[in-house]
């Protein structure tokens, strides 16, 4: 009888014996478990810290609870924005660094961000030297973990953000519940639940980590994009799909890089070798061509990402739309381009028309072959005058008189002027208006914009052909659209079409869409053309949508 408690005791000792090992083996697989979360975790960190720091615009994170417009974390290009060490931006107000105006709106606008409004405004900062500039400031709130801050960029600015504290380091206790195999096994299971636990805690403070890092990239004002090893795009925010305009689906791989401008490519191409070979920060200025058309100009960043041993796992780069800037330096220089012109040909134009007076005269008192060389002096001091008036007309100072115009009554004017030529042509005129058509504008530039794309539209087509008229408002904008069966422009044409003096013509100034580009953007409108070789060309332009208001 006492053999067999013996018995049953070791029996039930091997069972326990066998529990606490199985429990051993649950708490050595939840270990590893746990250390891959921390990696994650560590690497996601790493990301988001070098995102931030590669940014192009200045990131300001400020208390919103105990001590409003308190920097809590700043970026690189903020310190270098302000002429700030970053540890003597982290002791500061973001009152300290705004003008004396804009600190006095400080309260209105943290009352603001509060409610949940996202601010976006023009305000001015100081410098450390005491520099007073200009900067676009996107602000809005931004919760951690049930705390709650002011997230603010400025504009134009290069990287420097750090709202994320470490996540704290738990101290790993499982190699002691491992060496304390004969606690008890409810102690084990007490301890295989805490870990469980610890383990949830870390991937929630993953996911929350990775929340935040989309959250910033999401509504960041510049393009970000993240690219793999093999050079394939792997993620793109919501801003760079519009800048290029394309889909998630058409940026991914190698698909944005497809839209570089073929003028820019080869420069574009050889920065990105030089950066990688260096391991150096790329930066380029570059155009985008977009695929429904449209050019886009953009400011290119992209910084390597390195793993603990120096290796390079990736590429994180940003895209900065500076359209806005390059039309502005195109505008200044073609408004010098105006002057000269002008004055050129002012002074041409007086000794022309003495020049042309005697040939006419030469030619009524000659005749034979000294008539026929008067004539042909006559003609062509005629067609000199002519393009003298069209540069005149791009370089003079245009009277704006806004009032209310019917769209299709512009085009019939128009098109009573070429209703001859259009007949023995043998081109015929397609009309799609939606109507009511009739908008604010200026009725006799409009009229000479529409003139030189339909000029434009017989001299493409040449004979046998149609050319389509649309217009219809669309929201708050008027559409109008211009189309030829012409043979279309060639790809290596299309970003000079628009250019002073450009054309591909035999006569001609190429100064007619210059002009017209010019009108419509007098009109705070857009012109683009859609074109395809040997399928005609498309020339649209949107203008905005307002009725004369009584």
């Amino acid at each position: 009888m006492k053999h067999m408690d013996n018995e049953k005791s070791k029996e039930e000792l091997l069972r326990e014996i066998g529990e606490l090992r199985e429990r051993v083996r649950d708490l050595e697989a939840l270990e590893k478990e746990h250390q891959v979360a921390e990696e994650a975790l560590m690497e996601s960190e790493k990301r988001y810290r070098m995102l931030f720091e590669s940014a192009g615009d200045a990131i300001f994170i400020m208390d919103l609870e105990h001590d409003p417009g308190r920097i809590v974390a700043a970026n690189r290009a903020a310190s270098e924005m302000h002429g700030y060490a970053i540890k003597e931006l982290l002791s500061m107000n973001i009152r300290d660094l705004d003008s004396p105006e804009d600190a006095q709106k400080m309260i209105q606008r943290i009352r603001q961000i509060r409610e949940g409004q996202r601010l976006k405004m023009e305000i001015s900062h100081r410098k450390k030297d005491g520099t007073i500039f200009p900067v676009e400031v996107t602000a809005g709130l931004l919760e951690v973990e049930g705390h709650k801050f002011i997230l603010a960029f400025d504009r134009d600015i290069t990287e420097r953000k750090k709202t994320e504290q470490e996540l704290q380091k738990y101290q790993n206790q499982l190699e002691e519940l491992i060496r304390e195999r004969t606690a008890r096994l409810s102690a084990a299971n007490e301890l295989l639940t805490q870990e469980i636990a610890e383990r949830r805690r870390v991937e929630e403070a993953l996911r929350k980590s990775e929340s935040r890092y989309h959250t910033l990239a999401e509504i960041s004002p510049v393009g970000i994009f993240y690219m793999d090893t093999g050079g394939n795009c792997i993620y793109v925010n919501e801003r760079l799909r519009r800048i290029a305009g394309i889909s998630l689906e058409e940026a991914l791989g190698s698909g944005w890089t497809q839209l570089i401008h073929p003028d820019d490519r080869e420069r574009v191409a050889a920065a990105w070798k030089r950066a990688i070979e260096n391991r150096t920060l790329f930066k380029q200025e570059f155009r985008f061509l977009k695929p429904r058309g449209g050019t886009t100009w953009v400011l290119g960043q992209v910084a390597p990402e390195y793993n603990d041993a120096g290796g390079i796992t990736g590429h994180v780069g940003t895209f900065t739309d500076i359209t806005d800037r390059k039309q502005a330096e195109t505008a200044e220089r073609l408004a010098a381009l105006g002057v000269v012109a002008a004055r050129v040909a002012h002074d041409i134009r007086n000794p022309l028309v003495s020049i042309g007076g005697f040939a006419k005269r030469l030619e009524k008192r000659l005749s034979g072959s000294p008539q026929e060389y008067a004539t042909i002096i006559t003609k062509e001091v005629a067609r000199l005058e002519d393009k003298l008036r069209d540069i005149l007309g791009f370089a003079r100072e245009r009277k704006f008189e806004e009032r209310e115009i019917d769209i299709p009554s512009l085009f019939a004017e128009v098109l009573e002027v070429y209703r001859e030529e259009l007949r023995q042509k043998n081109i015929d005129i397609v009309e799609d208006f939606r109507r009511p058509l009739r908008i604010m504008a200026d009725a006799v530039s409009l009229r000479e914009a529409l003139t030189n794309l339909i000029t434009n539209a017989i001299q493409a087509i040449g004979s046998s052909g149609k050319i389509t008229l649309h217009a219809g408002i669309y929201d708050t904008r008027a559409v109008i659209v211009i189309s030829d069966t012409g043979p279309g422009i060639r790809e290596q044409d299309l970003p000079h079409i628009f250019n002073p003096f450009f054309t591909t013509k035999v006569y001609g100034t190429g100064l007619g869409l210059a002009i017209t580009q010019r009108i419509i953007h007098e009109h705070h409108g857009t012109i683009e053309v859609q074109t395809k070789a040997g399928f005609g060309a498309s020339f649209i332009l949107s203008l905005p949508f307002r009725r004369n208001e009584p």
